[in-house]
């Protein structure tokens, strides 16, 4: 289900990566929310990558969705983390 909502985000939004990177990471917060962790660690990595390609290491908003990331690898039982790497 994930998968079809980051289809569906991908092409109906415009082509403003920050933007996109906006959307996905409210995502990821409602994914975190309920509980969805493993979903919630998807969508904070892609966030990860846009923004550290558009804003930079350094960057405030780079830190917070690091830290976002962090979290929800301590949250994911660790039977659930090999899978993950697949």
């Amino acid at each position: 289900m994930l998968g079809r909502k980051l289809q569906s985000l991908q092409e109906n939004l415009p082509r403003d990566p920050l933007h996109h990177a906006n959307k996905l990471y409210a995502m990821g917060t409602s994914c975190k929310k309920q509980g969805k962790f493993p979903e919630a660690l998807k969508c904070y990595e892609e966030v990860g990558k846009i923004r550290e390609k558009n804003l930079g290491k350094q960057h405030p908003d780079y830190a917070k969705v690091v830290d976002k990331i962090e979290a929800c690898k301590k949250l994911i039982p660790q039977k659930e983390a090999p899978q993950l790497l697949e």
